[in-house]
């Protein structure tokens, strides 16, 4: 029971100090992309599109959380 909370808690895990909006441009330049991340995309958890999508791009997003769904399935965890 103590490893299910514990787990759930990284489900809303919030990064401070990283600056996602330098680190998005590098994976979508501006100009090709316009500005995605949003002041929103910063209060989302670690474990989230908003997130992710900005940290390491969209293809390794995707795959970095059907991964994380598999692992937390197989504990009983349902992701939102």
């Amino acid at each position: 029971m103590e490893k299910t909370k514990e787990m759930q808690e990284l489900l809303k895990f919030v990064p401070e100090g990283v600056d996602l909006k330098s680190i998005s441009k590098i994976n979508y330049p501006p100009k090709e992309y316009g500005e995605l991340c949003s002041d929103e995309d910063l209060k989302q958890p670690f474990f989230s599109e908003a997130y992710l999508y900005n940290l390491i791009g969209k293809e390794d997003a995707r795959t970095l959380l059907a991964l994380m769904e598999k692992a937390f399935k197989s504990v009983g965890i349902e992701i939102d």
